[in-house]
């Protein structure tokens, strides 16, 4: 059956969708305007259209578009840097008894199964620091030290990886397994590809990585053991 502007309006917001909605109508009814303000309309039109008010409000709905993104991109950064910051926090042994409201509120990517963490140090960056620092290569280093972290991990049986940056050159590798495994054969198979992690860095990035691990625990609890 057909719909009116307000029945749509409905639907649209039942299924959680945000997005700018102007309603167009041939009558001046002002509770119909009102039903739809309240409904979240962003603006009411009567026909016919007046050309300029027409313009003046998609130009409006357009800055409105662009400052929702800008407020989203925001959103995201902030919570990118939280979430890392929160993780930094729990690798130093801070406020682990609120790991469980953590994992909740920032979407942290850790499950209640077994553990274990690497640290990676580049080498280049603790010795090469200024020369870096004065050629701009800083950024580029870690990034492409992250994308091969990035692959290896994934291309790895191991399930579950979150890699956090800590101070400069030295970044967190947790470590997760999806399915049920011996944490003998977990350990060793992260350890494999921590191998494979430096053997690609050398190759690809002709750079050393230092890599410490530490022991696998059955618990994320003991994530910062």
């Amino acid at each position: 059956h057909k719909i009116d502007g307000i029945e749509m309006l409905k639907i649209i917001r039942e299924m959680g969708l945000d997005i700018p909605v102007l309603l167009l109508s041939g009558y001046d009814d002002f509770s119909y305007a009102q039903k739809g303000l309240r409904l979240g309309a962003f603006d009411y039109i009567l026909k016919p259209l007046d050309q300029k008010k027409f313009e003046s409000i998609l130009i409006n709905v357009y800055k409105k578009l662009i400052e929702d993104e800008k407020k989203n991109s925001e959103f995201d950064t902030n919570k990118a840097i939280s979430r890392e910051k929160v993780l930094y926090d729990l690798l130093r042994g801070k406020n682990v008894m609120m790991m469980d409201d953590y994992i909740l509120q920032y979407n942290l990517p850790l499950i209640n199964n077994k553990v274990q963490v690497a640290i990676v140090e580049i080498n280049d960056v603790v010795i090469n620091y200024e020369n870096l620092i004065n050629n701009n290569e800083i950024d580029y280093l870690e990034k492409s030290v992250n994308d091969i972290i990035d692959k290896e991990m994934k291309e790895s049986a191991i399930g579950c990886f979150y890699i956090v940056d800590c101070e400069l050159g030295k970044k967190s590798i947790i470590a997760q397994p999806n399915l049920e495994i011996e944490l003998s054969d977990f350990n060793n198979s992260f350890v494999e590809v921590l191998k494979s992690i430096i053997q690609k860095s050398n190759e690809v990035l002709k750079i050393v990585l230092n890599i410490g691990v530490g022991n696998a625990y059955n618990k994320v609890y003991s994530l910062n053991k």
